[in-house]
């Protein structure tokens, strides 16, 4: 949470499609650069000192070969999965990457990610318009973490020489795997985070979902490695199951997308009324209070007549941040549509949630917009109040109380809180604006 009084300065979100390096440039620029070059030397060490036999020469052939096909089928599902994802998506490479780190030696496992690499910026990221640099830095750090994650499999298996191989093969894996990931995702997440500023930890590291899908591709990599040590061709039974897992992850984000309101990231209206009838039902078996508020951005249209679409839009997109920051991990948030926001807030009181509401509204005052136009635009939020069941025991009632407080709060000079004075036989009293702790509801 914030600090209360603390300025908001609230900046655009930085665009992973087009954005290119925005903020601090030399440290973005000397951070991909020495990643570049500690692959480079990783990989020219490999390579001098590459001495393959021709089963490990089939063997890489085979990965090539299978990898190579997988792409071409699942191509329209890349496609489509970077297109709802942009430029962070789950590709399945990991897959491939982890048979070559348990099967192929250091070079030829760096030939044939290079390889893999090339035919993936051919095929599919170029057309996409992604920068060729930043290819070469993904390149760089799977690179390097590759190296690191077969260091770890020689090593553990060394220290646990004593041991029973049905304990040390698991432990030698899985902390192979999980070195792969820590290595690979700490480098990327590096550069943009220099790249964007601070943003929400997901943005760097992927949701847990994201992390999931990656971790269940390289335990399949390393199912594809003990079938192909012992037959080459056995690497063609990893196609199906990591199309499958394609397919899943694109099933998967379809869904989320589909609830999301495409511009704030918020739940959508009809995603949020769902959450909301549930919560509800819980409530009323569990006899908890719920709490909804709606919050509406005041004089908008003036933001957008006086500052442009696009600063509006930032207005938008600065109060759904702040949202996210000032409620709870399971307090559902949604956009209603144009500068309405709602949230639902589980086992919270009339007085609770008048406390958080107060709390919003006073942060709301302390964002600044990035504008040319000055001075910038003041923002502030009306807010109306309802709790389950003193204010309604459906959600259609909850939301008219609410949407009932939220026109009083309007109409008595906006920028307040206004708690809901609709009782459950619906009879209006008089609603009460509050700015101090909160008074008795009736």
């Amino acid at each position: 949470m914030k600090r209360a009084g603390a300025t908001r300065k609230w900046l655009p979100r930085a665009s992973t499609q087009n954005s290119g390096i925005r903020n601090n440039s030399g440290s973005v620029i000397a951070l991909v650069v020495g990643v570049d070059l500690i692959a480079l030397t990783l990989a020219v060490m490999s390579w001098a000192s590459m001495r393959p036999t021709s089963l490990e020469l089939l063997r890489f052939l085979s990965f090539l070969v299978f990898a190579f096909l997988f792409e071409e089928i699942g191509r329209s599902a890349a496609r489509l999965l970077h297109r709802v994802r942009g430029a962070r998506f789950i590709d399945m490479t990991s897959v491939w990457m982890m048979a070559a780190i348990v099967v192929l030696s250091p070079g030829l496992a760096l030939i044939f990610l290079v390889a893999f690499r090339l035919y993936l910026w051919f095929r599919q990221l170029k057309s996409a318009g992604l920068p060729a640099y930043r290819q070469i830095y993904t390149c760089a750090s799977v690179a390097i973490a590759l190296v690191l994650a077969q260091s770890t499999l020689e090593f553990i298996p060394r220290v646990l020489d004593y041991a029973p191989r049905f304990i040390v093969l698991p432990i030698a894996f899985g902390t192979t795997i999980l070195v792969f990931m820590f290595v690979n995702t700490a480098l990327v997440a590096a550069a943009i985070r220099l790249a964007v500023g601070s943003q929400p930890i997901g943005t760097f590291v992927g949701t847990i979902e994201d992390n999931l899908i990656e971790l269940a591709t390289l335990c399949l990599g390393a199912l594809v490695a003990f079938a192909a040590l012992r037959e080459p061709t056995l690497v063609a039974l990893g196609v199906p199951l990591t199309i499958v897992l394609q397919r899943a992850a694109l099933v998967r984000q379809l869904e989320d997308d589909a609830s999301m309101d495409p511009k704030t990231g918020l739940l959508n209206a009809p995603t949020w009324h769902r959450i909301g009838v549930r919560e509800l039902a819980r409530a009323e078996r569990e006899r908890e209070p719920v709490a909804v508020l709606l919050l509406d951005l005041d004089h908008f249209k003036a933001v957008n007549d006086g500052y442009g679409h696009l600063v509006g839009d930032q207005a938008i997109l600065a109060i759904a941040d702040l949202l996210r920051d000032e409620l709870r991990d399971y307090d559902s948030v949604g956009r209603f549509g144009g500068e309405e926001f709602v949230a639902l807030l589980p086992r919270a009181t009339a007085h609770e949630a008048f406390v958080v509401a107060e709390r919003i509204r006073q942060e709301v005052r302390n964002i600044q917009l990035d504008t040319e136009h000055l001075p910038a635009p003041t923002l502030s939020l009306s807010i109306g109040l309802a709790c389950f069941p003193d204010h309604g025991v459906t959600m259609d009632e909850l939301l008219q109380a609410a949407d009932t407080a939220l026109y009083r709060a309007k109409n008595s000079g906006r920028n307040k809180v206004v708690v809901s004075s609709i009782g459950e036989s619906g009879d209006e009293r008089v609603g009460r604006h509050v700015t101090g702790p909160m008074p008795p509801l009736f």
